[in-house]
């Protein structure tokens, strides 16, 4: 769905330090040879570790502004930041990539749409590396562009038609690769993630989320699910989750080998009827072949910080309306529960992936960016 109007409000998060002299001891076990840090539904207290959330404005972008508009930029999709705080918004019709400042003020666009040389005809995914390296996608071409922050080109590599779906790249030359995939004897959909190494040749599958079969609406009626599969890449470790396996993330480092899971027992959530409202009211002739499952997903999309804390927003709700609770850990355990607003009806909600950087779109009309400053 196009968004005519968008507008990006930045907020500073302050956590407070908790000082008291009680700390709770941290569950753990071993499975396989691997450590399970297990989180409980309340948060660990812990000397040291934040404990109040404050939250202030700080700037928007608006595109309906005239000096938006004139850049070019009809509508904000995908976007990142770099270690500097740099906004980077991966949209435009000529140019590709709109560079803000920590500010919110324009600075430079790079990146030309085209078939010529250097240029980039069907662009996926903008992610930047903690080298504020800027990876781009080029679907059409199979090929991966590495853009600097100035966006001068410094690497151009051809992917191959082997390898459909998108690579980020890791800092020991891997690449970690995602793709969705049908299977026509099972009829069964996949998410999977893998390891590639230099030259996009496959390694190891690190994990895989079955979404059960896929039924055409003319046939028979349809089991509905967010669909929810997560991947994120900080300091040297990748960190998955998917539905099917609970409220779990797997840790893994750059050579693909599992050395962690954070695990947290959850209240499941019924199905919020403003939800079902959407998809039914969307779905057209079809609405009425549409079977929605019973409880939603444990957790809907997480993200870390610069500091290797998780922001998990799960499907939990607040006392209010469009309230939903978040879990901070601070890298394995549970510090902190907040509330904070999103619309249960938009099941494409979704967080940007780099620290920083929190995105929520409001009813589908209204995204809005959280900056998350933590004062330790």
């Amino acid at each position: 769905m196009k968004m005519k109007r968008l507008a990006f409000l930045f907020l500073i998060f302050s956590l407070f330090i908790y000082c008291g002299s009680k700390q709770e001891k941290v569950e753990k076990k071993m499975e396989d040879g691997v450590e399970v840090i297990l989180n409980h539904p309340e948060p660990y207290t812990m000397k040291g570790e934040p404990s109040i959330l404050h939250v202030e404005e700080e700037f928007t972008i608006d595109t309906e502004r005239d000096e938006i508009a004139e850049l070019g930029v009809p509508d904000i999709g995908r976007f990142d930041i770099d270690s500097e705080g740099n906004i980077y918004f991966l949209q435009g019709r000529e140019k590709l990539v709109f560079k803000f400042n920590k500010e919110g003020h324009f600075v430079t666009s790079f990146g030309r749409r085209g078939q010529g040389p250097g240029e980039i005809m069907s662009p996926i995914y903008l992610n930047i590396t903690e080298q504020d390296e800027i990876p781009i996608q080029d679907y059409s071409k199979l090929k991966l562009f590495i853009f600097n922050k100035n966006g001068i080109i410094i690497n151009e590599t051809s992917i191959g038609l082997q390898s459909r779906g998108y690579f980020i790249p890791l800092e020991n030359e891997n690449y970690l690769h995602y793709r969705d995939y049908f299977d026509p004897t099972t009829q069964h959909r996949y998410d999977i993630l893998e390891l590639h190494n230099s030259k996009f040749e496959m390694l190891k599958e690190l994990d895989k989320c079955d979404y059960d079969p896929v039924v055409a609406f003319t046939q028979q009626r349809k089991i509905f699910t967010p669909r929810v599969f997560i991947s994120q890449v900080l300091h040297g470790r990748i960190y998955v989750g998917h539905e099917n396996r609970g409220y779990e993330i797997l840790v893994y480092d750059l050579g693909g080998n599992l050395v962690k899971k954070i695990r947290k027992k959850y209240k499941s959530t019924e199905v919020p009827l403003e939800f079902k409202e959407n998809w039914l009211a969307n779905i057209g002739r079809f609405k009425d072949r549409l079977v929605f499952p019973d409880k939603m997903p444990p957790f809907h999309y997480f993200f870390l910080d610069d500091e290797g804390r998780i922001f998990v927003k799960t499907y939990e709700k607040g006392p209010n309306k469009d309230e939903y609770i978040h879990d901070i850990f601070n890298s394995l355990i549970i510090i902190y529960t907040a509330i904070i607003i999103f619309s249960a009806s938009n099941c494409s909600s979704s967080y940007d992936l780099k620290p920083f950087i929190l995105i929520k779109f409001i009813k589908w009309i209204l995204p809005q960016i959280i900056r998350i400053v933590l004062s330790i």
